[in-house]
Formats: structure tokens, sequence, C-alpha cells
């Protein structure tokens, strides 16, 4: 039995063409079949209520179980319901005037001849088209990315390239053939589930959500006409020569199993004058053996096929071929095909395919925002509210800046320091009191404060409560300029006090002050080069 489904793009989806890392790297626009496979085996073999036969069943003993390609639908809205119109890839018999843009009245279909043998035409390729001959391509992104080093898992100096990308609220239609024991299984992954798909689906791409959606049946096949057998490929088909056991990019009737098994007399000609075939190669990267499957040689999606018969086959027969699909690998999505569709014959095409709306769920609408963790939500809510309350961020922090900058002119004057020489604390030492805030509560971050800068003296790198105190050399009084004390009395300095004044005369809360301080800590003061701009700003707001 046959379920279909729509699956719209919760994030951007990156469905690599091929495993190249290049500098353009192209996507696929369209959902394999193999992707979907691939979803529901990883969540079926983590689901110990699945017995071993019928994970076996329904992933190695593929008779019955095809995953279809999910090609895009063409989304409209009006009022509060939303619809999703099906497109399918442009068949290669098209043709339009060369050095003209394709418009659906000068289409021409090479298969029943041209009308106009004094006009250069031109193939059409790639893209979809609807009902009506309208083209339609799915929208698109690119963003720069850095390749990563194998060895190092670090970014490849040097190495940078862009990847294309579907932008997210595209909505995909497809469908499962299964056996009847595995529906409640697989409308269980079909309703509602969210998985991830495609490259990068770990980061920032990949999240799809499934849907079963209400679809009829393709129309049957039109009739035989003067014994020529068309077929309309929907996705890639792969062909092998049965007596060879080779892979051919040659069709040949045996691989019509359902019409040739049934129909022991029917005799098929290959008629490539009729015939419209692009082929490509792709190759699979099986994870389990941690190399590239071999070479599979296609008939791509879009290719037109023709046959010539002895004599015209049965209705029924037409239709169960058309349904089993055709070639190798079916159950990869491979071999979806129409078997001659209603235009075939038509120089002149006005309706390409019987037209099909579904109607989809009102999320699908991609303008809709996104719903998240509500936790998460209110979090953030509540944190933008209280900046709001708050004074102005902006002059927080330039007074911030200000008063730090004066503290640093203070003990530079002070201690006659040259400008070629760096003093006071670093952007180390600063980062040190902006992680030991993070870690701190709302209510005890001013004691961690005067932890770091009082209690934890001499101890550059990481000071901790734990660290006991020792005496301060000469070189350490260099590098942490806010541990300056009067040597003899062994009392904490001048810019430590200061500081800590500051914080608590102007009641920063913890969330004010993390803000400041991710500021701050971008400025090492201790280089009178980046410390000097900002003495010209103002005087020290002690």
């Amino acid at each position: 039995m046959r379920t279909y489904y729509y699956a719209e793009a919760v994030d951007n989806l990156v469905i690599s063409r091929d495993h190249a890392v290049t500098f353009e790297n192209e996507t696929l626009d369209y959902i394999p079949g193999s992707v979907v496979l691939g979803a529901l085996a990883s969540e079926i073999y983590q689901d110990n209520s699945c017995s071993d036969d019928e994970k076996f069943s329904l992933f190695q003993n593929n008779s019955s179980n095809r995953f279809s390609n999910a090609y895009p639908l063409k989304v409209t809205s009006s009022g509060n319901s939303v619809h999703g119109e099906t497109v399918l890839p442009t068949p290669l018999c098209l043709h339009y005037p060369k050095n003209k843009k394709p418009v659906k009245d000068e289409l021409v279909n090479k298969c029943a001849g041209s009308d106009n043998d004094s006009i250069q035409y031109k193939q059409m390729r790639g893209g979809y088209l609807s009902a009506d001959m309208q083209q339609y391509s799915v929208t698109c992104g690119t963003i720069t990315r850095t390749s990563i080093d194998f060895m190092t898992q670090t970014a490849d100096e040097g190495k940078l390239f862009n990847q294309k990308y579907i932008e997210k609220g595209a909505v995909f239609l497809g469908y499962i053939d299964y056996a009847e024991q595995h529906r409640e299984l697989i409308k269980k992954f079909l309703d509602g589930t969210e998985i991830r798909v495609g490259k990068s689906r770990y980061s920032e791409f990949g999240r799809i959500r499934l849907s079963i959606a209400e679809v009829k049946e393709p129309a049957a096949p039109s009739p035989v006409q003067n014994n020529l057998l068309y077929i309309w490929c929907l996705s890639d088909c792969q062909f092998i020569d049965l007596k060879t056991g080779q892979p051919t990019l040659i069709p040949q009737g045996s691989n019509l199993w359902q019409l040739s098994e049934k129909c022991s007399d029917l005799e098929f000609t290959y008629k490539p004058e009729k015939s419209f075939i692009r082929t490509s190669v792709k190759r699979y990267f099986n994870r389990k053996r941690g190399g590239f499957d071999g070479d599979r040689q296609l008939i791509n999606k879009g290719s037109v096929i023709c046959f010539e018969l002895n004599k015209a086959p049965d209705a029924a027969l037409l239709a169960e071929q058309q349904n089993c699909g055709l070639g190798l690998d079916r159950q990869l999505g491979y071999g979806q095909i129409l078997i001659n569709p209603e235009w075939i014959n038509n120089s002149r095409i006005t309706k390409l395919f019987a037209p099909v709306q579904i109607e989809l769920n009102k999320a699908v609408d991609s303008a809709e925002e996104v719903k998240l963790n509500p936790n998460l939500i209110t979090y953030l809510r509540r944190a933008r509210e209280s900046f709001k309350d708050s004074i102005n961020s902006q002059e927080k922090i330039r007074a911030h800046l200000n008063f730090v900058a004066g503290l640093y002119a203070d003990i530079r004057s002070c201690n006659r320091v040259d400008p070629d020489q760096d003093f006071g604390p670093t952007i180390t030492q600063w980062n040190v009191i902006f992680e030991r805030i993070k870690l701190a509560g709302q209510d005890n971050y001013l004691d961690e404060v005067h932890t770091v800068i009082f209690e934890n003296i001499g101890n550059d790198l990481n000071p901790s409560p734990s660290n006991t105190k020792k005496e301060t050399n000469k070189e350490e009084f260099k590098v942490w300029g806010a541990r300056l004390f009067d040597r003899e009395q062994r009392r904490l300095s001048y810019f430590a006090e200061k500081y800590y004044e500051y914080l608590v005369k102007n009641k920063f809360t913890r969330n004010q002050l993390l803000y400041i301080l991710e500021v701050q800590v971008k400025n090492d003061f201790s280089n009178f080069e980046v410390l000097k701009p900002y003495l010209k700003k103002g005087e020290n707001n002690e």
C-alpha cells in the first residue's frame, strides 16, 4: 500500500549533489528517497520495541517497500487555508525557440514533431513545471564556509567555499510504498515527526517536519497509439543488461518487468530518434564500510524513453507497470515514471498532468515564527525586558571604560611607566573576572569579584578561593597591575580598591556587569596605544 506525505523545511536544507568540498557546492532541489529511507532506518533501529524480523522486512527485503523522491510543492494561501500544488520535473522532449525565453505558448513537444521546421529550437532542461505549464524553482540561498582539516578537525587555512542551501519554508511531496504489516509503523513516522536530513544537520541545517497528505493517485496511462510506448522518467532510473549483468544506459524491454513477464509475446524496440535522454554517474558514501560504493550509471529525471511494440498491451498492465516503477534500486527513489501521459502525442501542450492541490497545516506557512523551546523563549524575553528597564547600556559601557582607563592612567603615572611598556591588568585578568561572575549567582557575584581581585594576590593565570596567598615578586608586579600594594604593610593597592568601590557605588546587576565586561575583555588597556584614545574621551568617572 502507498501513503503520501509532505515535508516542511523547518531549517535551511543542504542536500549535496556530490561529496566533494569545492569552491561552489550545489544542493539538490528535492529530497531523495534514500534520505527519507535513512532517516526512518535511524529511528527504527534505535526503537527496541521493533523486532529484528520487522526491521529486516522493512529495510533489507525491499521487494515491496519503496521510498519515492519528495519533489517541491508550489505553496499558495487564501484566507486561513494553505495549499500546495504539485509540480513535476520538466520533460526533456519540450523545446523552445533559441535565443528566446521559454514561454508556455511557444513550447514544442519534439516527441510529436515540430510544426515549424524553419525555427531552431533549444531543449528545456532542469527545473519543474506545474500542471498548467508554469515554470517553478525552489528558492535557494548561499553561505560561505571554511573547510575542516580531517586530521586536526580545525579550520583548513585559506580554504573557503560557498555552500548553496534550500531556504526554510519549502514544502516537498513524496510517498512510501510498504507492506500491510508496516502500516502503523510508517504512519507513526509520518505523523508530525521532525527529523534531520542532509549535510550539516547537527548544526544550523536539516530539520524537516513530516505530515500525512491526502493525494489522489496519478491518472492511468493513455492507450498506446501507433504501437509507440513513451515513458516519462520522474526520477533518475538505473538499468541493467540482463544478458551480461552489467549496468547500461540503453533502455531495454527486459527492464519493463511487469510487461515483459506477463506478456511474453510482447516485443520491444528502443527508438532513439523519439527518445530524449540525459545521463549522469552517482556514488554513495557508505558510512558502515567507511568508503564509497560503486558508480551508479543513471538516466536522469525528466528523460523521455520511447519503445516501439509489436502490439498494444492491456491498459491494466500499463497501470501496473507505472505503479511499480522502472529499473533497479527503486527503494532509494529511483525508477518513478509516468507511462503515455495525455500530452505525449500533441505538438503543443496546454496541460501537463491532472492538477493536484493538497491542503497543508497552517504551520507550513513559512512566514510563521518557528516554535522553539518555551523555557528558552521566556528566558530571552525576560533578559530583553531587564535591559530595556536599565539605564542605557551604551552609556554604562562608556562610563565603565572611561573609569577603568583613568585607573590605568593613575597607576602608570604613579609608577612612572614608559608608554612603550605594557602595564596593568591584561585581557587575561579581566576575562578571569568575567568568567567568575558568569558562574556566580545573582546575589553573590560581587563577592566573587572581591575574591578575585583581593584574596588571590600573585596568581596571574587562574585566581580561585582555594589558592594560598603568596608574595608578589618584581615580574608579577609588572604583569598584574591590579595587585599593586604597599610591600612593607602588605596592604591592597589603589587600583583594586577603587574598582571594587566603583562597582558597589553604581549598583550594577549581575547581567549588567556581564554585558559591560564582555566589552571590557576586548580592550587591552595594559597597552598604552589601546588606552590612549579612551583617555581623550573623558575624565576618570570616580
